[in-house]
């Protein structure tokens, strides 16, 4: 292999030596979200604590769940149905509530118990002098009341003469010179008194700031120096320190809300607090005196945050846990190899252009491109926007961003725009027009860009939208015809490959299939056994594990396709089973780093492949709940730096994951693993006694487990044997729970071990138990019925001959009546596997089925084949801005919206997410058409009620096909054709009918 190919494997836009851009401050936190798919009820999530044992609770305005690391359960408490104001623990680990209407409740030994104290209270004031046991306070009425061995007594200081009611008590250190308690009230005033002088509360002069009502007190230190945080309801955030009083207020714009609740903080590695604040305008965090909000956007479930809570896992890692208007949500705020970098084009379709560049400082330089809010430039920390609203951009969606070797030599950075001659980048931040011949209308854009030498000279080539591929040299313009072109194609992806003997060969990626120019003519790859038909979106060039160079294509519908090219004139598909499929077969690119990492990005999460010892790969799916801002992926919208960091242009903005951030195994600490709940016989038992009985003729017994990871639950694995029966440990499996049906009466030992997301082996868990033998099971009753047996055996055998022959046969009718229903039991499950779970409809199987046996008949008895290929307009802007309720809700009307346009004896399918397809057999193009807009009309004239909200409605845009099958045609080739007109009515603008026949009739015109 040559040099080139080698290089055009290794190779990456920026030099080794620049520093990597530094985008830590522009991350927002990783948000797993919790609602009512984990179990908890659809209401005002108001509180959240830490239990003994390490669990989190929640609390909502009429009761708590817990958390088992896997789903919340609710607490079955008729006791206490009111709004829990908060949760808090003491110094012995106890965990404690505020419910409004019931006082104050404690958990201990399994259970929750209140207090009898019901006096209302605001909030608990914890206090955790430096070196002493934490000291757990509660205002109530004219009292201040601490919690000593689990009992409430009065305790000073008192604040009975002050006035409004106190909402939080702390205490200070070092702050103005001495020690002093403080104590903020609903009035909005602030007042202290010294901890070692005469017991005087003062009031503190705030008169200059509107503090309106103090909602929380937050005590911190900072590079030494301790500062008092005062949070308020309408008057901002202000922080005491010894030089002074800072405020942030939203007329600033230095908070999204001056609603605040509570406040944490957190400290890295080198001692620098973070504070964060619980607010109606999400999460908001404070460094470095920058305050920057979290919100639905970045993955939350609400804006409204109404508690937040952080705890240090046994690693060493700081989490958050925030209860919301909307459910809960969990943070890692470690450094974590995810993080959100930006939601550029959130609002609409996302990034479709990433650029990585060095900066004339040995940094770096970020490009970001988006469908409809122009450009955006990260360097040095700073963003700076470009856009049409702003002047300083065109009103155009931009399709991509590239930087290349010009005709010239030097660099060339371009910006491909919709419709418009891209832009060439000049200097810092400036644009030029970059003059091109392919037609500027229909969507048309540059969409990929190759530099490379021939004989000595320089060329680009361009791959366009609408109009093929062009190429520029000295002389000019050149626009290459590609051979058995239909109509017009689009070009999505172009890579050169160098091969053994130093010729160069070009493949593209298109929508038509692969492609390839072996320097005299551009043709597609059409014939190739076992490639799939369609169109595909990247493709990339990358060695295998002997040296050899394959293609890895991203296809359309058909996942990821490899070619080995190491005979670029004789290409061949691989067909390996040891490459996982992509977990969507829409994927938009495929891309290798330095270190033989493969990451494949689709249109549900990212995929990271590693290969094995064995030649196969281990896979990691990446998803939102890893960090993803969105699971699917755009074109020209990934990219690998120089650092391995793989950087990810999605929907609703741009993620970055760096594999060096990954925590090692051995830098893990074990994980305590604990016995949830036993249950017998469908009965929850208490687990807390020293020593387990089963009762006697338990039939079914459950023991249910979980390793307190605090992050990344679901590749948790578990193992276990039962001693006296398993001689040896089982497999590893991700179910956190082991049954047993009847067990032998005797004593036993479950033996559980558990293996955290790193692989490391958690603290070991050991449950001994004894099952109690049934009366007739006991010692002298086996004896005693021994010799009963003895006795009656002569008996019962002269019985025994003229039974068995009636016993056969009711034997036999017996079996005769099974195999009838197990006959009925398989039929039913056939019709089940048939049937798409959500609509009701067929679903993809039951339509391949269909149709592989309408084109034997239509081809036997020459009868034309319809076939519909529907999209949901927009529906993932729906999903994402009413719910995935409401888009269950929307796919089942519009299914039988559908479903009732039909002929009766057509089927309707759903083909996957919001595509379903209709089949009709025995068909004119006439009666396809009218089926289709009988379909059109019904879809319009759906409610929004209908569909789940109340204001939107919905469009479909419809392809389809129809003609008597021709030698060759196969199921997924009527697919195509009717996937390129479903094509086609989108990007004429969607909500509209088109038939494969015209775009025929187009192409040859």
């Amino acid at each position: 292999m040559s040099l080139c190919l080698l290089l055009l494997f290794a190779g990456s836009p920026i030099a080794a030596a620049t520093r990597p851009l530094d985008v830590a401050d522009q991350g927002a936190p990783v948000f797993q979200v919790f609602g009512a798919k984990e179990g908890l009820s659809d209401e005002i999530w108001s509180a959240v604590g830490f239990d003994q044992q390490g669990f989190v609770w929640a609390g909502s305005a009429s009761g708590l769940a817990r958390f088992d690391g896997y789903r919340f359960t609710p607490y079955e408490w008729p006791e206490a149905r009111s709004l829990v104001r908060d949760m808090a623990h003491d110094a012995d680990g106890l965990l404690w509530a505020i419910f409004e209407r019931e006082g104050l409740a404690s958990y201990r030994d399994g259970q929750w118990r209140l207090s009898g104290n019901r006096s209302f209270s605001q909030r608990f004031s914890p206090i955790d002098p430096l070196g002493e046991a934490r000291q757990l306070f509660v205002a109530q009425a004219d009292l201040n009341m601490r919690v000593e061995q689990g009992v409430w007594v009065p305790a000073e200081p008192g604040s009975s003469s002050l006035p409004g009611d106190q909402i939080k008590l702390t205490r200070t250190s070092t702050l103005y010179g001495e020690a002093r308690w403080w104590s903020g009230r609903s009035d909005g005033s602030l007042w202290f008194q010294r901890v070692d002088g005469e017991p005087l509360w003062q009031a503190f002069d705030l008169s200059a700031y509107s503090t309106s009502q103090i909602t929380d007190l937050l005590r911190t230190e900072h590079r030494g120096r301790e500062e008092l945080w005062i949070l308020t309801y309408g008057g901002g955030l202000l922080r005491l320190r010894d030089d002074g009083v800072r405020v942030w207020r939203a007329a600033r714009g230095e908070l999204p809300s001056e609603a605040i609740y509570s406040a944490v903080a957190t400290h890295d590695a080198e001692g620098e607090r973070t504070l964060w604040l619980a607010s109606r305008g999400g999460l908001i965090r404070l460094q470095a005196e920058q305050t920057r909000a979290f919100d639905r956007r970045h993955g939350l479930p609400s804006n409204a945050i109404r508690g937040i809570k952080a705890r240090r896992s046994i690693d060493g890692e700081d989490t958050l846990w925030l209860a919301t208007e909307g459910g809960l949500a969990r943070a890692r705020i470690s450094a974590s190899p995810w993080q959100i970098v930006s939601l550029i084009g959130a609002s609409e379709n996302g990034v479709f252009g990433l650029l990585l560049e060095p900066d004339d400082h040995g940094g770096e330089r970020l490009w970001v491109g988006s469908a409809k809010e122009g450009l955006a430039m990260l360097h040095e920390g700073q963003w700076q926007y470009f856009s049409a609203a702003r002047g300083n951009f065109p009103d155009a969606a931009v399709r991509g961003i590239w930087r290349m070797e010009g005709l010239d030599g030097e660099p060339l950075r371009l910006i491909g725009l919709v419709d418009r001659d891209p832009l060439r980048i000049e200097g810092a931040a400036s644009f030029s027009r970059f003059e091109t011949p392919w037609p500027k209308q229909n969507g048309n854009a540059l969409t990929s860009v190759l530099s490379r030498t021939v004989a000595g000279e320089r060329e680009l080539w361009m791959g366009t939208l609408r109009s093929g591929v062009y190429r520029q040299d000295q002389s000019g313009w050149h626009k290459l015809e590609l051979s058995q072109q239909p109509r017009a194609w689009a070009a999505f992806s172009l890579t050169e490959q160098i091969d053994s003997s130093g010729r160069s060969w070009i493949w593209l990626a298109t929508d038509l299939g692969l492609a390839r120019f072996d320097g005299e003519r551009l043709q597609l790859l059409h014939a190739l056994p076992d490639l799939p038909k369609g169109g595909f979106r990247s493709i990339t060039l990358m060695p295998d594990q002997h040296g050899r160079a394959e293609l890895w294509a991203s296809s359309h519908r058909n996942g990821v396709v490899r070619l080995d090219v190491s005979s670029p004139d004789r290409p061949r598909v691989l067909t390996d089973d040891r490459l996982p499929a992509a977990p969507d077969p829409t994927v938009y690119s495929v891309l290798r780093d330095s270190q033989g990492r493969i990451y494949v990005c689709t249109n549900n999460g990212v995929q990271k492949l590693v290969r094995d010892a064995n030649g196969g790969y281990r896979q990691t799916v990446f998803r939102r709940r890893d960090g993803l801002v969105h699971d699917e992926c755009n074109s020209n919208g990934q990219l690998i730096d120089a650092h391995d960091r793989y950087w990810v242009g999605t929907l609703a903005g741009l993620s970055l994951y760096d594999p060096a951030l990954q925590p090692e195994a051995e830098t893990l600490q074990p994980k305590p693993l604990i016995l949830t709940r036993l249950l017998v016989d469908g009965l929850e038992q208490l687990t807390r006694r020293s020593e387990l009985l089963i009762p006697a003729g338990s039939r079914d017994l459950r023991f249910e487990f979980v390793l307190l990871s605090d992050q990344r639950e679901s590749e948790t694995r578990y193992r276990s044997r039962l001693l006296p029966d398993d001689p040896a440990f089982g497999d590893w499996s991700s179910l956190p729970g082991r049954s047993f049906g009847r067990l032998a009466p005797g004593d036993y030992l479950l033996e559980i071990e558990a293996m955290d997301y790193g692989q490391t082996l958690g603290q070991p868990l050991s449950i001994a138990f004894r099952v109690a033998p049934q009366w007739w099971e006991q010692r002298w009753v086996q004896a005693s019925g021994l010799l009963a047996l003895v006795c009656l055996a002569a008996i019962f055998g002269l019985a025994y001959h003229r039974q068995l022959r009636r016993r056969q046969r009711e034997l036999l009718q017996l079996i005769q009546d099974r195999t009838a229903e197990l006959n009925q039991a398989n039929a039913r499950l056939t019709e089940l596997s048939y049937l798409d779970p959500l609509t009701q409809l067929a679903n993809r199987r039951r339509l391949m089925e269909a149709l592989e046996k309408a084109l034997q008949y239509g081809r036997s008895e020459q009868k034309s084949i319809g076939l519909i290929l529907i999209d949901i307009d927009h529906f993932k802007d729906y999903n994402d801005h009413h719910g995935h309720l409401a888009g269950d809700t929307a796919l089942r009307a519009v299914a039988q919206a559908l479903n009732s346009a039909k002929r009766a004896r057509d089927l309707v399918a759903r083909y996957g997410g919001e595509e379903f397809v209709c089949l009709l057999e025995d068909s004119d193009a006439q009666l396809v058409d009218q089926v289709a807009r009988r379909m059109h009309q019904r879809v319009a004239e759906l409610s929004p009620r209908s569909l789940g909200n109340n204001q939107h409605g919905a469009s479909i845009s419809l392809g389809f096909v129809c003609r008597i099958p021709r030698p060759g045609d196969r199921a997924e080739t009527l697919l195509q054709d009717a996937d390129l007109a479903l094509y086609e009515a989108k990007h004429r603008g969607r909500n509209q009918i088109v038939a494969h026949h015209d775009l025929s009739i187009s192409a040859s015109s």
